[in-house]
């Protein structure tokens, strides 16, 4: 019998340790993923230079769609290892908002389950950003606040 693959989640208000996530590999598999979505430097012709990404989420809801992603991206792509840790919080520029590892067989699943990963995620999960800039204005949702 096959085991079940492993799936690992988590929200956290602490920066990622991205050494971490590069640990959690599987022997039996020839590709791993490891993807680090970052906070980009950005400059706003109106607000000036971006000074980070403050993150909220509907905690349950979030891992529990975030635990339904991993399962489903796993068994579709046939991964060993899903592991998805996002960020909550300010998040600076530079600093890593969401991470996300995958170990598979194959190098072509493993690229396209981290692919889909990160659309469902943005898609279908409940977490929210808000960009915050130097000028100490916040863009949230469409709305300007100041």
């Amino acid at each position: 019998m096959e085991d079940a693959p492993k799936i690992n989640i988590w929200l956290q208000s602490e920066p990622i340790d991205e050494q971490q996530l590069m640990t959690a590999q599987n022997a039996s598999c020839g590709a791993f993923i490891h993807f680090f979505g970052k906070t980009r430097q950005e400059c706003h012709n109106v607000h000036g230079e971006l000074a980070g990404l403050y993150y909220t989420a509907h905690d349950e809801l979030a891992a529990e769609a975030l635990h339904e992603i991993a399962t489903q991206i796993a068994t579709t792509h046939n991964c060993q290892n899903v592991t998805i840790c996002h960020r909550l919080g300010m998040v600076d520029v530079g600093e890593s908002s969401v991470a996300v590892g995958v170990s598979s067989p194959h190098r072509t699943s493993a690229l396209r389950a981290t692919e889909e990963i990160m659309n469902l995620l943005k898609s279908k999960v409940p977490i929210w950003k808000e960009e915050h800039w130097a000028s100490g204005k916040t863009w949230s949702e469409g709305t300007l606040i100041t």
